[in-house]
């Protein structure tokens, strides 16, 4: 029998031809694995290839350790798992069933575009997928389908303007495929970044998005020489802390992190001196990733990760709720000069807060950086705009259901439709055909977050939800007015002495 078991392959197959490691009668082994949604591993086991792949899921679901909850003990049991039809076997069901675990196994005989064979469809080494809470879904990942050469000069057409409408629409769909092609890094980068974070908080917000298509099209007419390709945050993903002491935790574990293929390549720390605040009052530190793990198409691609505080996150809200509902550009310098100044003396004033560097401009006390304050509100009124625009957004979704989800903003209505989609795709084409309408009224953003109920305190400025800012102002003028009258009576009380 041994010798059986050892045999070489026939001639026919080759000389070099090896042994299949999953056939039977082969002595070699096979990993089993449970993941999680994201594809971090929850459970392994490894068996010899002659091992049916049935009779590894009771150990690997033994297996899976104790799992932060949002509420209550850790959990050892997922809420619902998927898995290939290596497992449909009753006897697993009924034994999910006795444990309370809700499953999706494919059935033999049923085609995966049915949808009872998703949990297998692409995975050929038939890995259990289950996550506590959430359901496992497979997603399709768009990869480049240009060359860079050809992305740079779908990036000067477009800048330019120069080409017939047919070529305008062909470097529009150059630059869109570009743009899409970012999905996958941006998810593997966020794994990575989601599960250091939550190490150093459990309550810290992790969120991602990509840089919408009209977005590009107007920075590329604004710099006509760009190309695409060296804009960095085609990508993004967001932490938002309770301090400072926590951003400098992350960034100091990412930066040197060990063994990582996805290496971060640049830091901007906008909260002291490499390269500092920005004169507007943008507070935060970004790291640029770039991919180099194993899909070699997507390579080189990068990726943007921007790290704040509640203080930093409420600010960069309110201005992009001031540009998103006002149709103004304060983000890059551009609107009104007493606005502008408002909000530069607001960040400095939150620096002083945080014991950071203050905004160029802006290094006054904190009573001369108030008293200004007051004098531009009376003038300019932000605050009472704020509040408007937060009056037309009502409650939108609120299920943790699903992470991948669309918001529309119609910004003349004031309506906000969150779009709660299965899969990656369908929320790739509901973009798509948004984007397609190009009307300038319409502001819609495709987000992939961990729960969709952090959904507000991620993008907030899509709910016009500042009112972590609004309350610091308030609580910065309030002190501003109770100096300025003990000012004032102490002058009286002088005044009556001399």
């Amino acid at each position: 029998m041994r010798h059986r078991l050892r045999q070489r392959p026939g001639g026919k197959r080759g000389p070099l031809t090896g042994p299949n490691p999953t056939d039977r009668g082969k002595p070699r082994s096979k990993i089993h694995l449970i993941t999680d949604r994201n594809g971090l591993p929850l459970s392994l086991g490894i068996s010899g290839a002659n091992t049916h792949d049935s009779l590894g899921l009771q150990p690997l679901v033994r297996g899976i350790p104790p799992i932060r909850s949002r509420r209550g003990p850790r959990r050892r049991r997922p809420a619902k798992l998927h898995a290939d039809k290596g497992y449909d076997y009753d006897h697993l069901r009924k034994w999910l069933h006795e444990r309370r675990i809700r499953h999706r196994i494919a059935r033999k005989g049923i085609e995966s575009s049915s949808g009872k064979g998703r949990a297998d469809r692409g995975d050929n080494r038939r890995r259990a997928s289950a996550r506590p809470c959430t359901v496992a879904t497979m997603k399709k990942w768009v990869v480049p389908e240009n060359s860079n050469k050809r992305v740079q000069r779908a990036s000067r057409t477009i800048g330019k303007g120069t080409g017939t409408p047919e070529e305008i629409r062909e470097a529009r769909d150059v630059l869109s495929n570009y743009r899409l092609a970012h999905a996958f890094p941006l998810n593997a980068v966020t794994v990575t970044v989601r599960q250091r974070a939550l190490d150093v908080n459990p309550n810290a917000v992790v969120a991602e998005r990509r840089k919408r298509l009209p977005t590009i099209l107007d920075k590329l007419k604004r710099h006509p020489t760009m190309s695409v390709t060296t804009m960095q945050d085609l990508g993004g993903c967001r932490v938002v802390f309770g301090t400072v002491a926590e951003v400098d935790e992350l960034v100091s574990v990412l930066v040197d992190l060990p063994r990582s293929k996805n290496r971060v390549k640049k830091v901007y720390d906008y909260l002291r001196d490499d390269p500092g605040p920005r004169d507007s009052g943008y507070r935060g530190v970004h790291l640029v990733y770039e991919y180099g793990a194993s899909k070699k198409e997507y390579h080189g691609l990068r990726i943007e990760l921007q790290v704040r505080t509640l203080l930093q996150h409420a600010w960069a809200t309110a201005v992009e709720t001031m540009d998103l509902f006002s149709g103004s550009e304060l983000k890059y310098g551009k609107g009104d000069a007493d606005v502008l100044r408002f909000f530069a003396l607001v960040g400095s004033l939150m620096a002083h807060e945080e014991g950071t560097t203050p905004v160029p401009g802006a290094e006054g006390t904190r009573e001369e950086l108030a008293a200004e304050l007051a004098r531009l509100e009376a003038n300019v009124g932000v605050l009472e705009r704020l509040r408007g625009y937060a009056a037309i957004v009502g409650e939108h979704a609120k299920t943790d259901r699903r992470n991948t989800l669309t918001l529309e903003l119609w910004r003349t209505e004031g309506r906000l439709t969150v779009t709660v989609h299965e899969t990656l795709a369908a929320a790739e084409d509901r973009i798509t055909e948004l984007e397609a309408l190009d009307d300038e009224n319409l502001d819609a953003v495709l987000i992939n977050i961990a729960r969709i109920s952090q959904l507000r305190d991620a993008y907030p400025n899509y709910f016009a939800d500042t009112g972590r800012f609004t309350e610091f102002v308030v609580a910065c003028l309030s002190a501003q007015h109770s100096h300025a009258t003990f000012q004032a009576r102490t002058q009286d009380s002088l005044s009556h002495n001399i």
